[in-house]
């Protein structure tokens, strides 16, 4: 599900009332919705993708900031506008949602720690 459908998805189910309350917030750069919304997407990505990884929670958040930092430097170029490929793995998947909703921004391991823990 791309995230132009994904969104329509869940603003249809709202009421119109609603619908555009929520449009107005979006679009209002002081509200802090939007931010709040994409940090909160990017968290819950990790937090799944920390779930794929064994070990302390330490060398997790390191492991996930260095295959963060491999994805942007590879396949995120090549996938930040169209998303990978729905052949892709979990794994790519939620590494693409940290990325999108962070706006392509990479995160240090304590960051990750700290979000993870």
């Amino acid at each position: 599900m791309t995230f132009a459908v994904g969104y329509r998805s869940v603003l249809g189910k709202l009421p119109v009332a609603d619908q555009g309350v929520l449009l107005k917030a979006l679009n209002d750069p002081t509200s802090g919705l939007a931010t709040f919304l994409c940090r909160d997407v990017r968290d819950r990505s990790l937090r799944t993708l920390a779930g794929a990884y064994t070990g302390m929670p330490t060398a997790v958040a390191k492991t996930i900031s260095k295959d963060l930092a491999d994805y942007a430097s590879t396949g995120w170029r090549h996938e930040h506008e169209t998303g990978p490929a729905e052949t892709a793995s979990d794994k790519r998947k939620l590494l693409f949602m940290v990325l999108k909703a962070g706006g392509g921004a990479t995160l240090n391991w304590t960051r990750i720690y700290q979000i993870i823990s």
